[in-house]
């Protein structure tokens, strides 16, 4: 009979705290969704995978990091990854998780970049949920039978040709222009969708996901590609 906002209550205390997790007891009203707990759970506290905590009191040592990376482009937005395969110290099988990110180097700390865990062998295809969910920059780490975790294996790396990510969630920030006078957002096939007056920060609430182009137009109708937004 508790409310549902005592339940998640009590998750964001163990977060503060920082508890490694929750335990549900009976597993049966999750099933369920009673009172809305399951859609509460999937829609607003578990959005990202967890890994499990390392069992650091068996193993500390984590595997050494995968090698010989290999990125390539398949069709339809497929992409391959392969690897050399890491060692543990164990002598046991290790296993892989995979991290996609649109910053460079991706940050492994956040469970928002992983894409795939628990991969068994040392390839993989991988395809996006949608295109404009594609990420820019991916690695891989070692995962041994206790948890333990190796340093990243980037795949590919930044470049000065690479468009800079722009927004951040629904809001966009730009660097101060001293001759700006408005902002144009492009569609993916180069259409004009949204235009407003320049500010170093913007709401971009409004657009739909997927892929745009940001241009700052100066006062003499110069148009400049600044970068991009992923929604």
């Amino acid at each position: 009979d508790w409310p549902l906002d005592e339940i998640v209550r009590q998750i964001h205390f163990t977060r503060q705290v920082k508890l490694d997790g929750q335990a549900y007891f009976r597993n049966r009203f999750l099933l369920d969704n009673t009172k809305g707990i399951w859609d509460e759970l999937t829609e607003n506290i578990y959005t990202a995978p967890a890994l499990v905590p390392p069992m650091t009191w068996a193993d500390s040592i984590p595997p050494t990091t995968p090698s010989h990376p290999s990125l390539q482009q398949k069709e339809e937005g497929k992409l391959h990854f392969s690897w050399q395969p890491a060692t543990d110290n164990s002598g046991c099988n290790v296993l892989y998780h995979l991290y996609g990110s649109d910053t460079y180097p991706v940050d492994t700390d956040d469970p928002n970049n992983l894409l795939e865990t628990r991969l068994s062998a040392t390839e993989y295809d991988y395809i996006p949920p949608v295109p404009w969910r594609q990420k820019r920059y991916f690695a891989i780490t070692a995962t041994d039978r206790f948890g333990n975790e190796s340093a990243p294996l980037e795949f590919n790396q930044s470049s000065d040709t690479d468009i800079p990510v722009l927004n951040k969630g629904d809001m966009l920030y730009l660097t101060t222009e001293a001759d700006a006078q408005s902002i144009s957002i492009c569609n993916a096939v180069g259409e004009e969708v949204c235009r407003m007056s320049y500010a170093p920060q913007v709401s971009v609430h409004q657009l739909p996901n997927g892929f745009y182009t940001v241009h700052v137009i100066a006062p003499s109708g110069r148009s400049t590609l600044v970068g991009c937004i992923i929604k």
